[in-house]
């Protein structure tokens, strides 16, 4: 019974509701770089760059791609985020993947945040910490470097 007990508990976070299960850590495979590329028009890119401060989400499309991913997905919302970044030369954005689409998702994860880490030149203090909190079983957030 000891065993049973125990794979359920490693099962729950997986199942999602209506029984499908959720392969978000593939976006989170830190044993490789995905890559993401975002394509939105350039007069839309302009206005987002010449707006800093807007949290307006604009139409785009972004295709990830890593050993288990291939997948280009369109009507994304791509905006700016952050705070010190939005006026910093490196830049972080959001994109969402339910704004245009209610409800969708892109591998269990509905929205994801591609930090530029403006302010850390090693680009890994972060990603550490939320490594370092996750595995002494604090809640954080999952993070992977990405090639953007």
């Amino acid at each position: 019974m000891r065993r049973l007990v125990l794979f359920v508990l490693f099962a729950l976070p997986l199942v999602r509701a209506g029984g499908q299960t959720d392969d978000s850590w593939k976006l989170y495979d830190d044993s490789q770089i995905p890559r993401i590329d975002v394509t939105i028009n350039a007069a839309l890119l302009q206005w987002i760059m010449d707006h800093p401060q807007s949290d307006s989400e604009h139409v785009a499309s972004v295709r990830f791609r890593n050993s288990w991913i291939d997948e280009t997905v369109d009507s994304i919302g791509f905006r700016l985020r952050g705070n010190t970044s939005r006026d910093s030369r490196k830049k972080s954005f959001k994109v969402s993947f339910n704004t245009f689409i209610k409800g969708r998702e892109f591998h269990g994860v509905d929205k994801l945040n591609l930090n530029g880490e403006h302010n850390d030149p090693s680009i890994i203090r972060s990603k550490l910490c939320f490594d370092l909190f996750a595995d002494v079983g604090k809640a954080a957030s999952r993070a992977n470097h990405v090639q953007l």
